[in-house]
């Protein structure tokens, strides 16, 4: 356990001590049925404090995000109750002095989790520190911060744990991880400007060579190899020219090859390696399949590779039909706006079905959403990707993190979304598109 994560124990067992002696008037952290045992105290001055603590078994009825709030952001708790009383307090969590009082707002029955659930804004309060919220008759919230960096800090770090998880990648999660970075890349390319080898060259572009010259050592030629291929050399052409022209001839080859296979099955995997090859090299022989695949099969369900390949025929600089472009423009901002009104009407403000593939489903929403916010530049888009962020974060039904080394609760085995490759690689998308809102962030 980190020392940071030690020290909000600590703060969370002072805090209870305090409120067992007066202010009866207030709940304390134990009113919400958590044990927290045998907590030791400092072993000496200056060093980290040594602790052993059970996991709460029950969960509080105030809901937020256990690592905190950006600057400058909106910042909303979510209460879970029938009978709230209508006021809530934001608490310094060392001085505990009350620094901020708001009313609850938005009660509401919650379709995901069968309960009834309030909301408490406090955006407008924005003092960098560490506080809790509490109300009457329902107890307090974990602790959490109010900072300027959290977003960079977090964005930063997700990046370098999938980078560290590379070697524990399975077969075929290598190329959806790379399209996902790349188009992230493509999209938001201000994220991603780090480079420190100082060789010119971003890092994620580095990262991503690396990973596609092992993709084209270990595994079998595939579309999806293809599509990446195509799509990494006409971003890596400002860099290395002639590393660019072979990939994209290698991934040529193989569309020659691959189009000799007549099934229909194969013809969305085509089309992934069209939607590339016509945006890097304007040949019209790739544009005629894609036209012939949008035409069957333009309102198909989506996959986080059907958008990427969206996305790649949508930018393209090169002459497209208009009328299919304009049909599944359209398609993509009927999906985002219903992604948008569907969370807003739930009350953890957030979309996608329950149960055990809901990450996986939120982060392709807000994949979908991130593109079409691209396009339009959608506030409320970016609300709805901020409200994701914080429910992975704590601010669920559960009042657990889904990332790894985040937050005061863990999530259950199996739902840790940095132990998905793929889900890892569609929180950073998410995330990309979060901090182009909020430049400000440091990256």
């Amino acid at each position: 356990m980190n020392k940071r994560k030690a020290a909000a124990l600590f703060l969370l067992f002072v805090l209870t001590a305090g409120c067992l002696g007066g202010c009866s008037d207030r709940a304390s952290f134990l009113e919400f049925n958590t044990d927290y045992g045998d907590v030791a105290g400092i072993v000496t001055w200056g060093e980290a404090a040594v602790m052993n603590y059970e996991v709460p078994s029950l969960t509080p009825n105030i809901m937020v995000d256990q690592e905190g709030y950006q600057k400058g952001c909106r910042k909303i708790a979510v209460f879970q109750g029938e009978d709230l009383t209508a006021q809530f307090r934001l608490v310094d969590a060392f001085s505990r002095r009350i620094v901020y009082e708001g009313e609850l707002v938005r009660k509401s029955y919650d379709d995901s989790t069968g309960m009834t659930v309030s909301q408490g804004v406090f955006t407008e309060y924005d003092r960098e520190g560490t506080y809790y919220i509490e109300a009457d008759g329902i107890g307090r919230s974990y602790p959490f911060e109010i900072r300027t960096d959290l977003y960079g800090t977090v964005f930063e770090s997700a990046c370098q744990k999938l980078l560290d998880s590379h070697d524990k990648w399975q077969s075929g999660e290598r190329c959806y991880i790379l399209a996902a970075l790349l188009t992230s890349y493509e999209l938001y390319p201000q994220m991603y400007a780090g480079d420190g080898d100082v060789n010119q060259v971003p890092d994620i572009l580095d990262f991503a060579k690396e990973q596609l010259g092992q993709a084209e050592t270990e595994e079998d030629p595939s579309p999806e190899l293809a599509m990446v291929q195509a799509q990494f050399s006409r971003i890596y052409r400002n860099y290395d020219k002639a590393y660019a022209d072979n990939g994209l001839k290698s991934a040529e080859r193989f569309w020659t090859e691959y189009k000799k296979q007549p099934q229909e099955n194969s013809r969305v995997r085509m089309y992934l390696m069209e939607s590339q090859l016509y945006r890097s090299t304007g040949n019209r022989k790739y544009h005629d399949g894609i036209v012939a695949y949008l035409t069957e099969h333009l309102e198909d369900s989506a996959d986080g590779m059907r958008i990427f390949a969206d996305v790649a025929y949508l930018s393209t600089e090169y002459r497209v039909d208009l009328e299919l472009c304009t049909r599944l423009m359209e398609i993509h901002m009927e999906r985002a706006e219903a992604i948008a009104h569907n969370s807003q009407e739930q009350g953890y403000l957030i979309s996608g079905p329950e149960g055990r593939g809901r990450q996986e489903a939120i982060l392709l929403n807000m994949v979908q959403l991130a593109f079409v916010d691209y396009v339009i530049t959608n506030h409320e888009y970016a609300n709805v990707m901020e409200n994701h962020f914080h429910y992975l974060m704590g601010r669920n039904a559960e009042s657990v993190s889904y990332l790894t080394d985040y937050g005061y609760v863990p999530c259950g085995e199996g739902q840790d979304i940095f132990s998905d490759p793929r889900q890892h690689a569609g929180f950073i998308f998410m995330m990309s598109a979060v901090m182009n809102h909020n430049a400000d962030t440091g990256s």
